[in-house]
This record gives C-alpha cells, structure tokens and sequence, in this order.
C-alpha cells in the first residue's frame, strides 16, 4: 500500500501507528493446510524482510503475532511491543493502565498496563 498522501499526514505520536514516514507498507498474507506451511510461510517472510529493511522501517504487527502463545504464554512478546508502536509504547502502556490494570484484552498485539 502506498503510505504518502492522508496517512502519512498523520503526526507519529497521533495513533499506535507511527509508521507513518515510510512510503510502503507490504503485508504478507500467507494461508496453508499443514504444518510444513507454517516454517514455508516463516521462511519467505524472514526473507522479505532482510530485503524490505535495506530500505527502511521493517518491522510491523504481522511480525510479533502469536510468538508469545507458540511458546505457551497468553499473547506476544512483550519486549516486542516496541517494535509495533515504537515512541507510542509508553503512552499505550499508561492508557492501558488507566482502562484496563488488569489486562482482561491482553491477547494479540499486548501491551502490558504501565
């Protein structure tokens, strides 16, 4: 997707979202029927992704999902929020604070209540 125009308009710290400075942004979607699907489709995004960072920002939510719970935990890494919301984690963190201090919405992309 082309990022310039109305979303790059956007200032970094105005939503989660704060790549806003990039000019692309490639998502990809793989689906498959068996397991082997799953170190295939890996495979092909470690590789898109040694060659989308030469050119900037390479990191996104796509990236960080469901790590935490292949390895038994109830949702992603929590070091890894970082790498979805970058400068905005410690502001998320403070609102998830407020409005949810027990994490009951912790599954999928959790940011942990400051």
């Amino acid at each position: 997707m082309y990022m310039e125009g109305a979303l790059s308009s956007v200032a970094a710290d105005a939503t989660p979202f704060y790549n806003r400075d990039s000019k692309w942004w490639i998502l990809s979607v793989a689906k498959f029927t068996s397991k082997d699907g799953v170190a295939v489709a890996r495979q092909f995004n470690a590789r898109l992704n040694e060659i989308c960072s030469k050119h900037g920002k390479s990191k996104y939510a796509a990236e960080i999902e469901n790590v935490a719970q292949e390895n038994g935990g109830d949702g992603p890494d929590e070091a890894n929020a970082a790498l979805l919301h970058g400068p905005n984690t410690d502001r998320l963190a403070a609102v998830k604070a407020k409005y949810d201090p027990d994490n009951l919405f912790r599954h999928n992309r959790n940011i942990a209540p400051a």
